[in-house]
């Protein structure tokens, strides 16, 4: 779909939102929304702040009313939805651990999002190798950990590219573009070893 995007704008990452929209995003936290394809195609600009201090952002996903940022630094902010007319938003850190891994791989990717039922779900994958993490409550006086509820391993032990999980699924895909997906259990547990679904990319005639 042809979209008139901001002057100079070149985005780093894609999320979708609800109703059809979609927010395009620099890694410094420059944005512009399509609120739906349908309806419009020129993007209004906004901007997140808050994140500089966090690191440069790795990914975005758009969780219930909320944009969930997974940093540089492996921390994760929550950023208020984009929409028309709210041109700019600040972002807060989640008093959660960085991700694990995260900082100890430079080439590692990763997503967080807040499921419906108000949990914290995040994944990471470095190589081939995607680790589905659940964020657990301690002692009262202790710090929420991350749990690794599982992992998959990437078929041809391809480097995955993009990682994200919803409630019940989980999508990774790889450098040419291939996209695997699996079934997850409520634990957050891959429901089997391979994916349930694979799609390639279809070449150009």
């Amino acid at each position: 779909v042809p979209v008139q995007w901001p002057s100079a704008f070149e985005p780093d990452m894609l999320t979708c939102g609800p109703h059809g929209s979609v927010a395009a995003l620099t890694a410094s936290g420059l944005g512009a929304l399509i609120p739906s394809v349908a309806e419009s195609k020129v993007a209004s600009e906004f901007t997140l702040e808050g994140l500089i201090e966090l690191g440069m952002a790795r990914s975005a996903t758009w969780s219930n009313t909320s944009l969930m940022i997974v940093t540089a630094s492996g921390k994760i902010a929550s950023c208020p939805s984009p929409r028309t007319g709210l041109d700019k938003s600040t972002c807060t850190p989640l008093e959660v651990p960085a991700l694990p891994w995260f900082l100890l791989d430079e080439t590692a990717v990763a997503s967080a999002a807040e499921l419906d039922d108000g949990r914290l779900r995040a994944v990471v994958g470095t190589g081939g190798r995607v680790a589905l993490y659940e964020l657990r409550e301690g002692a009262s006086d202790e710090t929420p950990t991350w749990h690794e509820a599982g992992f998959v391993l990437v078929p041809s032990n391809d480097k995955a590219t993009t990682v994200t999980a919803t409630r019940n699924r989980l999508l990774v895909t790889v450098e040419d573009g291939t996209a695997y997906l699996w079934n997850l259990r409520r634990d957050g547990a891959p429901a089997s070893t391979k994916p349930t679904r694979t799609e390639a990319p279809v070449a150009g005639g």
